[in-house]
């Protein structure tokens, strides 16, 4: 468990250095419109719970 700000500092560089190694692109499976479909939902839902 993180204790501190520097501590998850510290946690996220060690996660990436690991990662990061060796890198692999991101391949989006998903067709553009069901991808913009999630998007539109989302602002929809994140505006009826911020107002």
């Amino acid at each position: 468990m993180v204790g501190s700000v520097p501590d998850l500092i510290a946690a996220i560089d060690a996660y990436l250095d690991v990662h990061n190694t060796d890198p692999q692109p991101f391949v989006w499976t998903a067709p553009t419109e069901q991808i913009l479909e999630k998007v539109r939902l989302g602002r929809v839902t994140l505006t009826t719970i911020t107002t």
